[in-house]
């Protein structure tokens, strides 16, 4: 039974300590204790070691990392992209476990614990656990996660982010980590363990320490996504002195738990008091909590280390004050505070002369400044001067040093930012085909495969889409993934495989089309990476629904839906309940797809998306004529085809399309004839193939011609 909304402390211990099992889901502030830095902590040094004495950038800097939504892993991902450097994570193989990692031991070592679950990449409790000769099974990486089953119930440890320890293996899941929340997302197997430490059972409970839930493509979306009741849950949040606790679902900030049905309570209280009454009535009286207190603050202290030296002797030692403030540039590039990146641009380039190799490494990040923050043709143009300067220079000095690989590196890096900016920018596929062919050349030559295989991506892409030269980029592509396979890039295989089916959609068959989307879905699978997944769904839903298979393409697009968060509001988020509201309204399932244009129609309102919105006002008007509700359908149609800048030709085609439906189905035959006539000509104006088919079709099937 519940306590109700305000239970006395002694009341939710009694309650905590009655399950048969209490198991744990851990953050980062239960190590700080041992010395492990909090994502804040880290922020703060961070800021300092960046903005090499300038109090007001590191001001502004240690904001912008406070507030930006972007995952601390992802930060450090870029750090490492930055300087080429990995190894301040070794921070994290220091410490000692304190009072909290040994009363987790204590309870898996007494079997009241089975799982215990943690974003932290430090190896404390597993220290505490090897004191007590504990034996436990650790899940540290993708198939390790996937062979993690409810009916194998040893006791675990379950690190979500990878582990510092266990070499190479170890940091290669912390890798994996950084790689994926980059990407804004969570590999599936790791999804699914968020769910395992959740959905426990009536006599378990979950006590959830040091975790500030600030995450917003984390642990929180898989928390929100979890279906069914949570119970028997309890978030432990520090206070120094004085006790409040109240239920779960009105706990402040970010908060996964106060949409959904769950039994649980936050309580503020000192997180030692706290432990202390708990252990109190778990741990054996043969290891007292004062005792072990004593102990745990002894080995720290006797173990201490300094973990911001691992940020400004490893990662930034022995660099010239040029190159740290190409870092910071690069850094402020990272979080898209463009402005900042080229004055600490200017810094660098003031202490250096134009001989030096740090010069052309300047002018590629200036070149990237201009060319993200660019907004219009002059931008992309001194985008593009920067390139070309350094390309100009760089060509003459490789003249004299051909084989120097660091000049060739240099060299590839400025031919694929040309080429983007020629491909993206100034819409000259041919020439940035011609800057990706030299690139290319380059990085076989210096055995660069990922990098070859990326420029081979994208003159691909180009081959494809620009030229409808299908047969040849689907070549490039299958060229592209066996480079990707040669040095393990399978998130990149993924996208080739991705890219070959759209190839194949465009050359109409979708046999071979929906083949490869198999294929790379059965690799996205492996890494979770949801923008991918997403478009994978969303081409199978076109394809089905051309081929008419339309049960098959609704479950795509339902599939795709389930990918984005619930709070998540973006055009492609409404795209995807147009799809359905289409499908289902060919299944003749009409209310559920009203329902779906509903939500389609809001989220355009919101975004004030007039194209959109038009969209699915007509699709509603088509609804309402198969529903035969032709009074309500015909008033909003003849809105559309009244003259009117705000309404496309595409728009009015449209209207004129299903408005002859529907004076076909009232039997004005010649007012159909007429206004199939106007839509034709208007969809042969803008070139629109896909509607024009159908109303041709319309126009033969009912002798309108």
């Amino acid at each position: 039974m519940r306590l109700g909304d305000t239970p006395t402390l002694n009341q939710v211990i009694e309650e905590i300590t009655s399950f048969k099992k209490i198991n744990f889901f851990f953050g980062a502030g239960v190590s700080r204790a041992s010395m492990i830095p909090t994502v804040y902590d880290t922020y703060i040094h961070l800021s300092e070691v960046l903005c090499l004495g300038n109090t007001d950038d590191q001001k502004y800097l240690l904001e912008r990392l406070h507030q930006h939504k972007i995952p601390f892993e992802s930060i450090i991902e870029a750090l490492i992209d930055i300087s080429h450097e990995e190894g301040f994570l070794a921070m994290y193989d220091e410490g000692k476990p304190n009072i909290f990692h040994h009363f987790v031991a204590h309870l898996i070592h007494d079997n009241k614990t089975e799982r215990a679950v943690t974003t932290n990449f430090d190896c404390l409790l597993e220290q505490a656990l090897d004191s007590l000769d504990t034996d436990y099974e650790l899940y540290f990486n993708e198939e390790q996660f996937a062979s993690d089953t409810p009916s194998n119930q040893k006791k675990k440890i379950i690190k979500l982010h990878g582990t510092a320890e266990h070499g190479e293996t170890g940091r290669n899941s912390i890798r994996v980590t950084l790689r994926t929340l980059t990407a804004r997302d969570l590999t599936n197997e790791r999804t699914k363990e968020i769910a395992r430490i959740f959905e426990h059972k009536d006599d378990e409970c979950l006590l959830i320490f040091g975790y500030s839930f600030s995450d917003v493509f984390d642990i929180n979306p898989s928390i929100e996504a979890i279906d069914g009741r949570l119970q028997n849950t309890y978030v432990v949040d520090h206070r120094n002195e004085g006790v409040l606790i109240s239920s779960v679902k009105n706990k402040s900030g970010n908060n996964p738990f106060a949409l959904k049905e769950i039994d649980g309570y936050e309580i503020k209280a000192p997180t030692e008091l706290f432990i202390r009454k708990l252990w109190d009535k778990l741990i054996s009286v043969s290891q007292p909590f004062e005792e072990q207190k004593k102990k745990a603050l002894q080995d720290i202290a006797n173990a201490p280390f300094d973990w911001k030296r691992y940020f400004s002797e490893v990662w930034l030692k022995d660099r010239t004050i040029a190159q740290k403030y190409l870092v910071t540039a690069a850094f402020w590039n990272y979080i898209e505070e463009y402005e900042k990146a080229l004055q600490y641009l200017d810094k660098a380039s003031n202490v250096i002369g134009t001989d030096d190799l740090l010069y052309y490494d300047i002018l590629l990040q200036k070149g990237l400044a201009l060319q993200k923050a660019a907004m219009d043709a002059a931008a992309w143009m001194q985008s593009l001067k920067y390139y070309e300067d350094g390309l100009l220079r760089l060509k003459e000095r490789i003249k004299v040093a051909p084989d120097d690989r660091k000049l060739n590196m240099l060299l590839s890096q400025l031919l694929y930012q040309t080429g983007r900016i020629y491909e993206d920018n100034l819409s000259a596929p041919d020439v940035a085909l011609d800057h990706y062919l030299q690139c290319y050349e380059i990085d076989v030559r210096l055995k660069d495969y990922k990098g070859a295989s990326k420029v081979l991506h994208q003159t691909a892409t180009i081959r494809g889409r620009n030229f409808n030269d299908h047969d040849e980029a689907i070549k490039l592509f299958k060229e592209s993934i066996a480079l990707k396979e040669k040095i393990g890039y399978i998130e990149g295989v993924a996208r080739s495989l991705y890219e070959i089916a759209v190839m194949y959609h465009y050359k109409l068959d979708p046999k071979n089309a929906i083949e490869y989307l198999e294929k790379a879905q059965q690799l996205s699978d492996q890494f979770g990476n949801k923008e991918l997944m997403r478009s994978i769904f969303q081409l199978k839903g076109v394809i089905y629904t051309n081929l008419q298979m339309y049960e098959e393409g609704l479950e795509a697009y339902k599939s795709k839906l389930a990918l984005f968060l619930p709070n998540e509001y973006t055009l492609s988020h409404y795209l995807i309940y147009y799809s359905i509201a289409n499908v289902l309204h060919i299944l003749d399932r009409y209310d559920e797809a009203h329902k779906n244009l509903d939500k389609a129609i809001k989220g355009y309102e919101r975004l004030d998306n007039r194209q959109h919105l038009h969209n699915a006002i007509l699709l509603r008007a088509l609804i309402m004529i198969r529903e035969g509700q032709y009074d309500g359908a015909k008033d909003i149609l003849e809105g559309f085809i009244q003259p009117s800048t705000e309404y496309t030709d595409l728009i009015r085609a449209t209207a004129h399309y299903y408005l002859a439906v529907l004076t076909f189905n009232l039997g004005d035959i010649e007012q159909a004839k007429e206004l199939s006539q106007t839509a034709k000509q208007l969809y042969l104006k803008i070139n629109e193939n896909v509607m024009l088919n159908g109303l041709e079709h319309f126009i033969s099937e009912n002798n309108l011609a």
